[in-house]
């Protein structure tokens, strides 16, 4: 008795969870047709936590159609289209991770004069000379645009070679964008 009473159970906990992910499934199709497109596996390309899997761009796109940056050097990561700065962002495969509320930001046009100034869309998309894996100690970056259309560019680089690794004015960029995102959160923490 005891075991079809065990087996009911499992049989009845299944079905329940078929039919939450039935719901799930369903609650995700059904949203209304916006710009907020999803990839194949429904998640949404436009939600920072998500941009690692936003298809690649393949053109360039002007910078004032920026919407998102992530810069892993400095631990930049800005959502200009909802206007906030995360201050402790935590890059994972996916994307973007904060356990923080995000900041305001409104000075686009600040971000975009950083980056036309070091001419971020000249770089080479890979500065990679030597697999990570074969090797303990490096240096390595990476920063993801995302644009209005919901593609990204992606500039990285890594290796042992300092001076292969980064572009020219990279260090000078990098402490520029620091002190732009510390400003910031100065102002927004007052």
């Amino acid at each position: 008795m005891k075991q079809n009473y065990y087996l009911f159970s499992i049989i009845i906990l299944c079905l329940i969870l078929v039919g939450c992910k039935d719901t799930n499934d369903e609650a995700i199709h059904e949203q209304p047709d916006t710009k907020k497109e999803e990839v194949a596996d429904g998640r949404d390309i436009f939600d920072f936590y998500y941009i690692n899997r936003a298809p690649e761009a393949t053109e360039k796109h002007p910078l004032n159609e920026l919407i998102k940056i992530y810069f892993s050097t400095k631990s930049v990561a800005i959502d200009v289209e909802n206007q906030e700065l995360i201050e402790k962002p935590r890059f994972a495969t996916n994307g973007v991770a904060t356990f923080e509320d995000p900041l305001p930001f409104t000075d686009k046009e600040g971000l975009l004069e950083i980056l036309e100034k070091y001419n971020v869309q000249e770089w080479k998309e890979d500065y990679t000379t030597e697999d990570p894996d074969t090797y303990d100690d490096g240096y390595g970056w990476m920063m993801l645009l995302q644009f209005e259309d919901g593609t990204i560019e992606r500039y990285k680089g890594a290796g042992t070679e300092e001076e292969t690794v980064f572009p020219e004015n990279f260090d000078e960029f990098a402490e520029e964008m620091e002190t732009f995102k510390d400003d910031h959160i100065k102002e927004a923490t007052k």
